[in-house]
């Protein structure tokens, strides 16, 4: 009931919105919405307080997700956690899940995408610019590598099945 309450509190109005974008993650990756929530939550508090509006936060928070559970040989708080840590600036959280850059790289991709005029300027970025250059550079390189789309190939996968099965009897348990 924490992760529901702590969702309903960070959605608001827009709570059954949010529940419909994790669903469709859910529906392409094979993991239950359950097992989705404390992470759409978390991500789309990070992307609110960065300043973007309830829509876009959680159009990011749903991107995040389907690329964390790309990761079968990772759990998803495994693979959540280092994308995180990857968005946030921390390039060697991002290198355990094959993402790899450094604020150069990132410099050259966001004179590229026209977010700066100079490379010099990366330093000076606000950090909801940062956070969504290196969202989307980690979108293109799980593109470029192949794992795009690999959750939903692995769906019906023993583990994944069974921690959804977990998830699915913890909430159980919960309602009893």
């Amino acid at each position: 009931s924490a992760e529901e309450s702590a969702f309903a509190q960070i959605m608001g109005d827009y709570s059954e919105t949010a529940q419909a974008k994790m669903q469709a993650v859910a529906d392409q990756t094979g993991v239950v919405a359950g097992r989705l929530t404390p992470y759409m939550t978390s991500l789309t508090s990070k992307f609110k307080g960065l300043g973007y509006d309830i829509g876009e936060a959680t159009d990011l928070a749903s991107e995040g997700l389907l690329m964390a559970a790309a990761f079968w040989d990772r759990s998803l708080d495994d693979s959540m956690s280092h994308l995180n840590s990857f968005i946030n600036g921390s390039y060697e959280g991002g290198e355990a899940i094959g993402l790899f850059a450094n604020d150069t790289q990132m410099a050259q991709k966001a004179l590229e995408q026209g977010l700066i005029g100079d490379k010099k300027e990366w330093a000076s970025l606000d950090e909801d610019i940062k956070q969504l250059a290196r969202l989307n550079e980690a979108k293109r390189q799980m593109a470029a590598s192949g794992m795009t789309g690999q959750a939903a190939k692995e769906a019906g996968a023993y583990a994944n099945q069974m921690q959804n099965l977990e998830d699915l009897w913890t909430r159980f348990e919960a309602i009893i």
